[in-house]
């Protein structure tokens, strides 16, 4: 066997081995808060955990992403300075 007979092998496997991968995560937050809801073993219900807390946390991140680009620039505070003690001497 050639070596680019055994590229293209090993690249047709890679290829086959992402798209499980890819199709679980396609699962919208609705649909996996559904499965969560409705799943009754516990150990299943720990594993998708993982998954419906990483969505939620997606939604949020966008949520506030799109809040801030809809805030005007003048309205954006130094929080740097906003949360930082005050000394005084």
């Amino acid at each position: 066997m050639g070596a680019a007979a055994r590229a293209l092998g090993f690249a047709v496997f890679l290829l086959l081995s992402l798209i499980p991968a890819r199709a679980a995560v396609s699962d919208t937050l609705e649909e996996l808060q559904r499965r969560f809801d409705n799943e009754t073993d516990g150990v299943n219900k720990a594993k998708m955990l993982r998954r419906l807390g990483d969505a939620q946390f997606d939604r949020e991140r966008e949520a506030a992403k799109a809040a801030i680009t809809k805030r005007p620039v003048s309205s954006w505070k130094n929080t740097a300075t906003t949360f930082a003690p005050r000394l005084t001497l």
